[in-house]
């Protein structure tokens, strides 16, 4: 007996993928029936299975189309995942990153992290035209065409051809950069805690600890969203000296060691101090070499996050 709760996403995905280009997504979108009873003024076109209206074609004019992957009725707004055009002669295929569509209004800001679900993964993977396929590498997600690698984690990328023709030309793509740390930046930082952690060592015994959610650096200069700091007023509270906003950090980082179990004699272990204090600081001030990648190539970036 077959069993449709079995099965994986990968195989989901697999049986109902389309493989589309411009001519299959519109003949696929006018040989589909609209989903019919309550939801039947809303034309909803599923991709395949009718269970999963959610992933469902959408028809902008005669010369566009795209799919997503999160048409759910309680949204008033969703994700294109792949748009199709024809205009003059030139079949246009843009692959979306996907955007935050947190609020009543969708937000342009990139949300990647999507691609960690594998539904949304494969979705993509069998709905691209063929010879197209998803590629994940080291949790960095590409788009593969005639063995060339195309981030689409950066922003959407754009390929184009001729009707009629085979062959695709990437069109809009993004330029990846591998960072290292730079040693003679990191050098400055950990010059530069030294007296927080001389505090550190005289006040941790009379303070208690706190939690606070996020970078201890980050809510001491009193903002909850590490993309509102500037590297300079990081900077900048470890040189003004000892103040309030030190006090701040001192409950934070107590309780940040406490909360991992370190022993009492490990506590105050400088080492161990300085590695975390280091590792939050860097995240703000970014304290890296950049090295472009030729395009094509996949990479691996570990401080990418930093960059997002």
């Amino acid at each position: 007996m077959y069993y449709r709760s079995s099965c994986s996403p990968y195989d989901v995905q697999a049986n109902q993928g389309q493989r589309f280009d411009f001519a299959r997504i519109a003949k696929r979108y006018e040989d589909t029936v609209p989903i019919r009873g309550k939801r039947k003024d809303q034309n909803i076109r599923p991709v395949n299975r009718r269970d999963r209206a959610w992933e469902r074609i959408i028809k902008v004019s005669d010369t566009e189309y795209y799919i997503t992957y999160d048409g759910y009725s309680h949204r008033q707004h969703h994700n294109k995942a792949i748009s199709w055009s024809l205009n003059d002669g030139i079949e246009t295929m843009t692959v979306h990153t996907p955007r935050k569509m947190w609020g009543q209004n969708p937000s342009m800001e990139l949300n990647p992290y999507e691609f960690r679900s594998s539904s949304i993964f494969w979705f993509y993977n069998f709905n691209l035209p063929a010879d197209f396929g998803m590629v994940n590498h080291r949790a960095n997600k590409y788009v593969r065409y005639n063995n060339k690698h195309y981030s689409v984690e950066l922003g959407d990328i754009t390929f184009q051809r001729k009707q009629g023709d085979n062959h695709w030309q990437p069109l809009v793509v993004h330029r990846e950069f591998k960072h290292t740390l730079d040693r003679t930046k990191t050098k400055e930082v950990r010059e530069l805690i030294k007296p927080f952690m001389e505090y550190y060592d005289t006040m941790a015994n009379i303070v208690d600890s706190k939690w606070e959610y996020g970078n201890p650096i980050v809510r001491a200069l009193g903002d909850g969203e590490m993309r509102h700091i500037k590297p300079e007023q990081a900077m900048d509270l470890f040189k003004r000296g000892v103040c309030d906003e030190w006090f701040t950090m001192v409950e934070r980082y107590k309780h940040r060691l406490t909360r991992y179990h370190y022993s009492n004699q490990h506590l105050h272990e400088r080492e161990k101090l300085g590695k975390v204090i280091c590792n939050d600081l860097f995240y703000i001030v970014k304290p890296c070499k950049a090295t472009e990648v030729p395009i094509g190539e996949l990479t691996h970036d570990r401080y990418k996050n930093w960059y997002r």
